[in-house]
């Protein structure tokens, strides 16, 4: 009884998971490309200068970073930073 040889070819199933995963890939790159898009032509990103004392939409104390900054100082102590211009 001689044995057959197997083939070495990748499944049908391994070929078809990895299409699947070729796609979803695909899909999500051009996803975020297209949210990223929206946001640079509003002008979320890419500002070419950023001041320090800008204030974002909401006022300062709704940002999530001084949110952060408040829960990692343990609290809120302070008044919030000055949203106005910057000192002389």
């Amino acid at each position: 009884m001689a044995k057959t040889a197997r083939s070495r070819a990748p499944s049908a199933a391994l070929a078809k998971k990895r299409a699947l995963k070729e796609r979803t890939v695909r899909k999500s790159k051009s996803k975020a490309e297209a949210v990223e898009a929206k946001f640079r032509k509003a002008g979320g990103y890419g500002r070419k200068v950023v001041s320090p004392w800008d204030v974002p939409p909401g006022g300062i104390k709704n940002s999530p970073a001084y949110k952060k900054v408040v829960a990692r100082c343990g609290g809120g102590g302070g008044p919030a930073p000055p949203g106005g211009n910057p000192p002389p």
